[in-house]
């Protein structure tokens, strides 16, 4: 055999191996049956009864699926396995080996920086041309153990937008379930421009805990006078299904926040019994004319 040789028949020995052996999400399935073209695993997240999940042997398009819909709450965590590790010493003929090394590594790898790098700009909320900087890709390439190909300041816009709208339906998804919710409404100016913002909180049942989500950061042209806010806020009420669910919502004692809830917290219904008008909530209980506030 001509030296070499027997690192370049590794080579295509894993290239024969399933995908999923070099999955950075592997860990979470366990192999029950591999075939010629298939191949079968159990979700390590999933009860013992639980059906093993089949995937084509080139792909982990399957088991992806099920980690995304079945286990979108989980914060999974991505490991390396060590045949795709691409820092390590490799001497062989060419370097074909540790060239295909860093190409299965940069895979993962890139995918994970990348999500780091987006997280540490919203979390700072730095300005998206921080990856078009030389400094910031010199930065991230030292510290990756191979070389990482950063997205620019449009495929980052477009990540983001992404990111944003998975959380968004997580959000919608999660209170759909959830009975009853309390909120929050602000408003602010900073550089003459004025901000809506609107939290929700709420408590899962099972286990008990609390939970927050923010879900309105709107710009409000023009001034944000009473109408204005009470439009907005049901305007951002209505768009997660919070009717019939809030329980109270707490603001600050502004003008126009309390002149909002005087106005449109309660509706007029036809005249009762004393020939007046009744104020009743959404269950029909009747209520005082005057909105009970709360100093905190």
């Amino acid at each position: 055999m001509i030296p070499g040789n027997h690192r370049v028949a590794k080579i295509l020995l894993v290239e024969k191996e399933a995908t999923l052996y070099h999955w950075k999400y592997s860990h979470y399935f366990e192999v029950v049956e591999e075939g010629d073209k298939n191949i079968r695993a159990c979700c390590t997240l999933c009860s013992a009864s639980a059906k093993p999940l089949s995937c084509a042997r080139n792909t982990t398009s399957n088991f992806k699926k099920h980690l995304d819909f079945v286990h979108k709450t989980v914060n999974l965590v991505g490991i390396l396995p060590e045949t795709v590790k691409c820092k390590r010493s490799v001497e062989d003929d060419g370097g074909s080996e540790a060239k295909r090394q860093a190409t299965l590594d940069k895979r993962g790898v890139s995918s994970e920086v990348r999500k780091l790098v987006m997280e540490y700009i919203i979390d700072d909320m730095l300005p998206l041309t921080t990856v078009e900087s030389p400094a910031f890709k010199k930065l991230i390439n030292e510290l990756s153990p191979c070389p990482v190909q950063l997205p620019d300041r449009k495929t980052l816009s477009s990540y983001i937008e992404q990111e944003y709208d998975a959380m968004m339906r997580l959000i919608k998804e999660t209170l759909g379930t959830v009975e009853k919710v309390s909120t929050t409404a602000d408003v602010w100016t900073a550089h003459h421009r004025s901000y809506l913002g609107v939290t929700v909180h709420w408590i899962n049942e099972n286990p008990l805990k609390r939970q927050k989500a923010a879900i309105a950061c709107i710009c409000i042209t023009g001034r944000h006078t009473y109408d204005i806010l009470a439009a907005k806020i049901e305007e951002v009420h209505r768009s997660f299904g919070l009717h019939g669910k809030i329980s109270a919502t707490v603001t600050d004692n502004g003008s126009n926040f309390v002149k909002a809830f005087n106005t449109f917290s309660v509706q007029e219904t036809d005249l009762d019994n004393t020939g007046e008008h009744s104020i009743t909530d959404d269950d029909g209980v009747v209520l005082d004319d005057d909105v009970t506030f709360t100093d905190l």
